[in-house]
């Protein structure tokens, strides 16, 4: 055993109490004109619908380099580069996930699967079955696996994983942090061969990654990679250094609470000169109700979403208080089962500078938990975490996101593909679900598709290369689509870039 010793909308004057089933967020997607043509090279056909034209990216041959490509001699090839990923921000190699919409639990049995030599994984709790078989399976195949967990939820009769684990002959030790009474081991982090990092505000348990609202960043850096093993070690010691200091870091990583967390959101909030929102599971820190308060003062257009359970304790005041100052907060009630919470936690400050991290905006959380959380400098990833506010407001039926300040209407999107080089003969494709822009397959004109959308609409889309009327190259061999995007309640013009994918 280890122990450290040092988690409605209130328009201006009212507050009322909202629901809805968070399971699904609603595809509110209408049908706008693209700017681009259609050149019916596939026709209106869906993808995958059988026959030899509906070849999968794995039917191709292989060529050199990672690169997928087809053609003989003098024939017209196109060609996929397997060896660009298809990261949300490919500037910082980050992408940011989202429970219920994005199937986190996928997303992250296959980020752990992909580890060959070490895994750390430090967690509040962990309850997946999924997860301790995966964990097993890497003991077996010689892969050097840590596990932390915080014991006072393991001596909680109903949490059972240390002991499985252990059962199973996965490494894994209980962390006590003493620091106050109702202090924890608070982290949900993992890293992935000292390269990848997996962070955000979902445990390892299925209501976490399948019901509730939650957040899930990866992220691809050594440098950040090695800080979190740093801090692991630290849990491990028992003690809890200042972090290093950074340069001009886009994507940066702090740890509580030795790093001060509610300091460097209030710094961030106090930056603020358009707008801020937040969703939060857990908001009492009177120095940051303070800061969102004088940020709505001066003109900053403030929005939150909490969730109605916390927010409803008696003695939690902090809707109160900011709907008290005419600053809108939404209180969601997630009905997706008993234990479903909106339970992310980020803050967004002038649609370019994120905030992401375990910590609840709490007491607990700032002095006394370990934590941690990502400071993020990048529009594109911005635009995701904005994308999914929209999709809160939506699931829990706010007002019209104008009478917060939000912006509505028609903005610009231009929906980029990284890693695919096509000959004459052949076009890429976009296509979607049966309602929304991408009903008829789209041809991309260089690699590229502009389009003007409705701020909060959901995109779920794929990409194909046809030749003519065949279908040479599908994503995920049609069996489903591989990107979805979330237009925010901002004014964009938004870029996003993906990468073709198998």
């Amino acid at each position: 055993m280890l122990h450290r010793s040092s988690g409605s909308l209130a328009v201006p004057g009212f507050l009322v109490l909202l629901g809805a089933l968070a399971c699904g967020a609603p595809n509110n997607a209408t049908a706008p004109l693209p700017s681009v043509s259609n050149t019916g090279g596939a026709g209106g056909q869906g993808p995958g619908l059988g026959g030899a034209e509906n070849l999968a990216v794995s039917d191709v041959a292989s060529g050199a380099g990672g690169a997928l490509s087809t053609g003989v001699g003098g024939a017209p090839t196109y060609s996929i580069d397997e060896t660009v990923e298809s990261w949300h921000s490919p500037a910082t190699k980050t992408s940011v996930y989202f429970s219920p919409v994005d199937d986190l639990e996928e997303h992250v049995l296959t980020e752990l699967g992909k580890a060959t030599k070490t895994l750390r994984l430090a967690f509040f709790n962990i309850r997946l079955d999924a997860v301790k078989k995966l964990l097993e399976a890497k003991v077996k195949a010689g892969v050097d696996v840590q596990v932390l967990l915080d014991k006072k939820q393991q001596d909680l009769s109903y949490n059972t994983m240390y002991a499985e684990l252990k059962a199973l002959g996965v490494p894994v030790k209980l962390v006590e942090n003493k620091s106050a009474t109702e202090a924890t081991l608070h982290d949900k982090f993992t890293i992935i061969d000292g390269a990848r990092v997996l962070m955000g505000s979902a445990n390892y348990s299925f209501t976490a990654l399948n019901v509730s609202d939650e957040t899930l960043v990866v992220t691809e850096s050594q440098d950040l990679a090695a800080r979190y093993q740093l801090e692991f070690d630290e849990l491990v010691a028992g003690g809890n250094a200042k972090s290093a200091p950074y340069m001009n870091e886009a994507v940066r990583v702090w740890m509580g609470p030795e790093d001060s967390l509610s300091a460097k959101i209030v710094t961030a909030l106090d930056s603020a000169k358009l707008t801020a929102v937040v969703a939060m599971f857990a908001l009492q820190t009177k120095e940051v109700i303070d800061a969102l308060i004088t940020a709505k003062q001066r003109g900053v257009k403030v929005a939150i979403v909490l969730d109605s359970e916390q927010a409803n304790d008696v003695a939690a005041l902090a809707d109160e208080t900011l709907s008290a100052a005419k600053v809108p907060v939404l209180l969601a009630h997630n009905t997706g089962g008993n234990q479903a919470e909106m339970h992310s936690k980020y803050l967004v400050v002038d649609h370019q500078l994120a905030l992401v991290g375990s910590n609840n905006w709490t007491n607990l959380g700032a002095f006394y938990n370990d934590e941690n959380m990502l400071w993020i400098d990048d529009a594109q990833l911005a635009a995701r975490l904005e994308g999914n506010f929209a999709t809160l407001l939506t699931a829990y039926k706010s007002p019209a996101p104008a009478t917060l300040g939000l912006t509505e209407g028609q903005v610009q999107l231009t929906l980029n593909v990284a890693n695919v080089t096509l000959d004459a003969g052949f076009e890429l494709q976009i296509f979607g679900e049966k309602t929304g822009p991408f009903a008829k397959p789209i041809t991309l004109i260089k690699n590229e598709a502009k389009l003007k959308v409705p701020t909060g609409t959901r995109l779920e889309y794929s990409f194909q290369i046809v030749q003519g009327a065949t279908k040479v190259a599908i994503e995920l061999a049609g069996k489903k689509l591989a990107h979805g995007f979330t237009v925010p309640f901002a004014p964009g013009p938004f870029f996003v870039t993906d990468a073709f994918v198998k």
